[in-house]
């Protein structure tokens, strides 16, 4: 393999085939006049000097090279200001300014004439203008403020006349200078003000320089308040602070050391320097996670002035200024003190904070313990963060607060805790699923069912019965907690053939499919379809359902319907779709159909009464999905597509409906970063059903890239809940909530998992009934890596019962029986209460009386309207009109 030869190797080449080798004394870098000490003013000028009168006056070209390129140019002009001026944050190479030592790149540069001391040099100070302030024996860490002042007895120009504020840095680490608000303000120009480093004597810094020239004086007489220093004690007990002049004594005309006359002539009244300390904030006693400070709900002030870096390293949305650590941190402890979610906030703090919040009070701290950061809050100004993490009362979190970069010196601000407890929309978190006998290298959680107090859970690599033979978990809510009730293993025992792959449950009746390993040019191996029946004690093999392919690959179920998918991966056949109908006795084939478009057609389903979505999500394609509605003969397809669909975006990989109302998911959507391939932003595409037509009614888009926004998605009711399993740092995963207002949908929360870690995945499958979620998190490790659970939500969202509009009597059809049932409840006495008042409201115009009985009989005999949604298929009132619906006939 080639390689290249850098410039330095060349360079030493030529040294050593020249014949004569430069002189190599030791040195300093930078100290250009070699007088044996790096000043950024004097050896600025030198550096000047030599540029008219050639480098070969220097002692030390070497010095002279800040850069260490082994070129004199004007790259070298204010290399060493710079660096002083950027209080040591820029290195100069080595050997450095401080430090006589061998030029470590050899180069032809000359070293001949200079003589390096192991003491640096002093540059004499003035004694005019110096004055002694003696510190305030403020403890070790605390930060002391020094206000610094000038007196001037008669208005005039202040011309030509430096100074300095010099510390001993063994002392005192200087945090901030600022100009005050008197600086002078009358001339042409404005005062020259820098942070620097010189030396005006041994082991002196001088921090501040300030220079008034240009004519620059004050308007007015008495004291102007021109800087304010911020220091942080190091050294208690010890005087610190300073004033030091940085050009010669003298009257008349003077050359300073910047090249240029300064005239240095005190005005007609004199000048008074003054400085005091004005206050000293004590050092912070929370500066290291083990003494964390215990903080209630509320609002309380806190400080950085005297934090250090100690936490772990972030990544991801809480690393957007790029340093990895939160900068200056200080460490609280929190007991919630509810079961809800707790907002940690540094809202009103005024400058860019960083936020982190760990699993328990323990220390030290891991990345691993991480529950949720945040750096930057769109919400909030000045780079302030919040984070909302779902908590139960007692749990204990370690909350880290600091800033986004050591740079930022801003030490005041408001750290506010919020914990909002259950109220109606939350869903809180009540258990987590793991299967009592996964362990590694199996799956579980792949596919899983709700119905009632009734779950199925999939395992398709579980050990059942043999090796990768697949096991789905029967669950039963018993006493508030789901119990593991019974085990369904392969009647094959063949490995790999996919048992659980796809499960569901309605009533009494679950089914489990074993799809099979299929050839990808025979299709040999057929797939199978398990009917298990509940006898009372147990759930027993009753029906076996057989086809080709992959039959098998998703199932839905509700009451006498039961729904088989073969999806596929072949060029003009993408998969079937089966409906099957019990009749009583047996099943029989209600309807079929095959999809020449899409591949993976069938990949997922949800059936909700009459209406059944069918998504495909093909890689290869813009995708679709197809909503089939039952006419009472046949069902009838309807196929729906993105608006701005694109190939690769997935859109169809997850569907869900309710009523008029349907979603589809494209996780690999590119809304954040068009055209990027592996932006994967994600996205969901919402539909409403208007007048006999599906239309696209909103597109909700994951916040960056790498979400995946869509991975998982259900809807039931008037909630919509979308995984995103590239959500929160490190992949951690999240569900975002969205509530239907009755004309749109909208944002409303997000849930995440109580121990979520890095790479969980959750929220990669959710299935919602009633007021129960389930969540998967594919990657989560508690019984083996990526071995996977399931995370069981219960929401407190007063979840409404399902109803047809003009459907009295509770029969799902509306007839000449709602309306004569009507007129009998509001007539008769001895008639007993309507059930459903909103499938009573016909007319739905919020008001049950005899108006709604004569808009049922006006569309029935007379041609009328007919009554709004949810009609004539069971629903949910999309206008939120809440009359109540104690109970109805509709699934």
């Amino acid at each position: 393999m080639a390689r290249a030869c850098s410039c330095a190797s060349l360079m030493a080449l030529i040294i050593i085939f020249s014949g004569r080798a430069p002189a190599q004394n030791d040195f300093r870098r930078g100290d250009i006049d070699g007088n044996g000490v790096v000043h950024p003013v004097f050896d600025e000028h030198a550096w000047k000097v030599a540029t008219f009168e050639g480098y070969d006056t220097l002692p030390c070209q070497k010095a002279a090279d800040t850069n260490d390129d082994g070129i004199l140019n004007f790259m070298d002009d204010g290399k060493v200001f710079n660096w002083w001026n950027q209080l040591l944050l820029t290195p100069v190479p080595d050997p450095g300014p401080f430090v006589c030592g061998p030029d470590p790149t050899p180069d032809s540069l000359t070293c001949d004439t200079y003589v390096c001391t192991a003491t640096p040099g002093v540059y004499p100070t003035s004694s005019q203008y110096l004055l002694f302030i003696e510190d305030a024996a403020a403890p070790v860490g605390s930060i002391v403020n020094v206000d610094v002042w000038l007196q001037n007895d008669a208005s005039g120009v202040v011309d030509g006349w430096s100074f300095g504020v010099c510390h001993d840095p063994t002392a005192l680490e200087l945090l901030t200078v600022s100009l005050g608000p008197d600086t002078p303000i009358f001339g042409l120009g404005i005062p020259y003000f820098d942070l620097e480093h010189i030396e005006p004597g041994v082991g002196w810094v001088a921090h501040i320089f300030g220079t008034f020239s240009y004519g620059l004086g004050f308007l007015t007489t008495g004291t102007h308040h021109i800087y304010t220093a911020r220091y942080r004690v190091l050294t208690e007990g010890v005087s610190t602070v300073d004033f030091c002049t940085t050009v010669p004594d003298g009257a008349g005309l003077t050359e300073s050391p910047l090249g240029v006359v300064h005239r240095y002539l005190p005005p007609v009244t004199p000048l008074t320097m003054s400085a005091e300390i004005t206050g000293s904030t004590p050092p912070a006693e929370n500066d290291d996670c083990i003494d964390a400070a215990v903080v209630l709900e509320g609002s309380l002030p806190f400080t950085l002035a005297t934090a250090t870096d100690d936490g772990p390293s972030l990544a991801g949305s809480c690393d957007i200024a790029g340093s990895g650590l939160v900068h200056r941190d200080v460490w609280f402890c929190h007991a919630a003190d509810c079961t809800g979610e707790i907002t940690i906030s540094t809202a009103g703090s005024g400058f860019d904070t960083r936020l982190a919040v760990y699993d328990g009070c323990g220390c030290p701290v891991s990345a691993g313990d991480l529950v949720d950061c945040n750096d930057d809050d769109p919400l909030l100004s000045n780079g302030e963060s919040s984070v909302t993490v779902p908590v139960l009362e007692g749990q204990l979190l370690l909350i880290e607060v600091g800033t986004a970069a050591a740079g930022i010196l801003d030490n005041f601000g408001t750290l506010t805790l919020t914990c909002d407890g259950a109220t109606q929309g939350e869903f809180l978190f009540e258990q987590k699923l793991l299967g009592s006998d996964i362990t590694a290298g199996e799956v579980y959680g792949n596919a899983f069912d709700i119905d009632g107090d009734v779950a199925v859970v999939g395992a398709v690599t579980d050990d059942g019965i043999g090796p990768d033979t697949g096991t789905a978990y029967i669950y039963r809510k018993i006493g508030g907690q789901w119990m593991e009730e019974q085990r369904l293993f392969s009647a094959t025992g063949a490995e790999f053939n996919g048992f659980g792959r796809s499960v569901a449950v309605s009533g009494n009746r679950i089914v489990v499919a074993e799809p099979g390993i299929d050839d990808p040019i025979t299709f040999a191996v057929s797939g199978k379809v398990y009917e298990y029946l509940y006898d009372g004690s147990s759930w027993e093999l009753e029906t076996v359902f057989d086809g080709p392919g992959r039959f098998g690959s998703y199932l839905e179920l509700e009451d006498d319907r039961l729904v088989i998918s073969t999806a596929m991966q072949v060029a003009g056949f993408g998969g079937t779709m089966v409906i099957y109908r019990y009749d009583g006795s047996g099943w029989f084939e209600e309807y079929s159909y095959t999809s020449t478009g899409a591949w993976d057609f069938g990949h997922t389903m949800e059936l909700h009464g009459d209406r059944l979505i069918v998504g495909s999500g093909d890689l290869n394609a813009e995708g679709d999905a197809t909503i089939f509605e039952f006419d009472g003969a046949t069902w009838l397809p309807r196929i729906l597509t993105a608006s701005d669909g694109f190939v690769a975006n997935l859109f169809g990989l997850e569907v869900a409906i309710d009523g008029d109302r349907a979603a589809v998911s494209a996780p690999f959507d590119d809304a954040q970063c068009p055209g990027s391939p592996d932006c994967l932003s994600g996205a969901v595409y919402c539909f409403e059903r208007q007048g006999g037509t599906w239309v696209e009614t909103q597109k909700f888009i994951g916040d960056l890239p790498q979400r995946a926004f869509g991975t998982g998605l259900a809807m039931r009711g008037t909630q919509m809940l979308v995984g995103v399993t590239g959500g929160r740092t490190e992949n951690r995963g999240q569900i975002d909530v969205y509530e239907w207002t009755g004309s749109t949908w909208t944002y409303d929360r997000t849930i995440v998992a109580p121990d979520s870690d890095p790479n969980d995945g959750f929220g990669i499958e959710i299935d919602m009934d009633g007021s129960t979620a389930f969540v998967r998190a594919s990657g989560d490790d508690d019984t083996g890596l990526d071995t996977g659970a399931v995370y069981v939500f219960d929401c407190d969202c007063g979840v409404p019962i399902a109803f047809v509009r003009g459907d009295i009597n509770g029969d799902t059809a509306v007839d000449i029986g709602d309306a004569v049932g009507l007129l009998s409840a509001l007539f008769d006495a001895s008639s007993p209460p309507l059930a459903c008042l909103e499938g009573a409201d016909g007319n739905d115009d919020g008001l049950v009386n005899v108006a709604d009985a004569i808009y049922v009989l006006s569309y029935l005999f007379s041609m009328g309207s007919p009554p709004t949604a949810p009609f004539p298929t069971c629903g949910f009132d999309p206008e939120l009109i809440t009359l109540g619906c104690a109970s109805a006939s509709c699934p």
